[in-house]
């Protein structure tokens, strides 16, 4: 396993992107997949306008520890036949990670999710 440890102040939010994912992964893979490691409260994978996965998404867990476990243990696991890498959700709030192409509370048809 290569994954470099996440130090303690680099995680800040509940939330972890998840990239490399496969084309054919939907949310509910996603959320089973990171659900053996915490509460998964929101799971989304980023879809085109066309409604094509973009090969990433975001995961949210109920806390920051549970985020912290699913990047040291599922970064570089295999979901749908591909290695995933998993890092911190850089961003805050809506839009973090893929410049406002994101789901949540905003409306519209932004992407495939589950928002528990």
């Amino acid at each position: 396993n290569t994954s470099q440890p996440v130090e303690p102040a680099a995680l800040t939010t509940p939330r972890v992107f998840v990239n490399n994912l496969s084309w054919d992964t939907k949310w509910q893979s996603l959320k089973d997949h990171m659900k053996s490691v915490g509460t998964v409260v929101h799971a989304e994978v980023f879809t085109d306008s066309n409604g094509r996965s973009q090969g990433c998404g975001v995961v949210e867990f109920q806390s920051i520890e549970e985020a912290r476990i699913a990047i040291d243990r599922l970064n570089n696991s295999t979901l749908d036949g591909r290695s995933i890498f998993i890092r911190p959700d850089r961003g805050q709030g809506q839009g973090s990670d893929r410049g406002g192409d994101r789901g949540g509370d905003r409306g519209g048809d932004r992407g495939d999710r589950f928002h528990g």
